[in-house]
């Protein structure tokens, strides 16, 4: 699980900086790329990111479930 987890942030984060470099890449002028292909990857981001905002707030969840569970 934690491997799953930590690829699944690693993911995230690459969307995040990938988007960043596009959208960089844009305002300098970079013809290749378009408007709507830069704010697409820019929501792509954040999308992944509030999923993964998500499902940390479900684990913290189910931890303190587990841990007010009486022995």
């Amino acid at each position: 699980f934690s491997a799953m987890l930590k690829g699944a942030i690693e993911g995230v984060n690459e969307m995040q900086h990938t988007s960043k470099n596009m959208q960089q890449a844009f305002e300098m002028g970079d013809k290749s790329l378009s408007l709507a292909d830069v704010m697409l990857a820019k929501e792509k981001s954040g999308i992944a990111f509030e999923a993964t905002v998500q499902v940390r707030n479900k684990v913290l969840e189910a931890y303190k479930t587990i841990m007010n569970m009486p022995v």
